[in-house]
């Protein structure tokens, strides 16, 4: 199994949702960290599924048709469990087209460069806010929940980590522009 699956059982051991219900807490809260598309949630959840580590079951929907809600199953809470007793095996992979763009920056215009930080400034700052939005509500509303600590301190790497890749900006444009 790969991380991906591990988040949907850790997604499922906090309560049963539905494909849409998990990517839609995904969205929310994991996203400036991992992303997953609805095209590989189902095949996941199938596999989770197969290998019998959740179960999925049909509920009535006010909305149209019935909808397969997905819970955790013990072995699924073992194989969480014991994944995150691991040690991680190497340091986590990153990708960032933005860095992959620079690199061969040199192959288009000044501008262009100016231009791609610029808006990426732009996303990081909306991605910043967001993240001390979530970060406000949590601290606010949840402060009594059992994962109350790993949330904030899930939401405070988002937050450091995003006004680095800002400030990183910052010194990048001013950079850019004395070329």
């Amino acid at each position: 199994m790969n991380q991906s699956h591990y988040l949907l059982l850790g997604l499922l051991a906090n309560s049963p949702k539905t494909g849409f219900e998990i990517k839609k807490v995904m969205d929310q809260n994991q996203n400036f960290y991992w992303k997953i598309g609805y095209n590989q949630i189902y095949p996941y959840l199938k596999k989770l599924e197969t290998e019998q580590l959740v179960i999925k079951s049909e509920a009535s929907s006010n909305k149209g048709p019935k909808q397969n809600i997905y819970s955790i199953t013990r072995d699924g809470m073992n194989a969480l469990f014991n994944w995150l007793e691991e040690n991680l095996k190497s340091t986590p992979s990153f990708r960032n087209e933005v860095l992959l763009r620079l690199n061969f920056g040199h192959y288009t215009d000044i501008k262009n460069n100016i231009a791609l930080i610029t808006n990426y400034k732009q996303i990081i700052a909306e991605r910043l806010d967001s993240l001390k939005s979530i970060q406000k509500e949590v601290e606010q509303n949840w402060s009594s929940h059992q994962n109350y600590m790993y949330w904030i301190l899930t939401l405070e790497y988002g937050v450091n980590i995003s006004q680095a890749e800002m400030d990183w900006c910052s010194f990048t444009l001013n950079k850019l522009k004395e070329v």
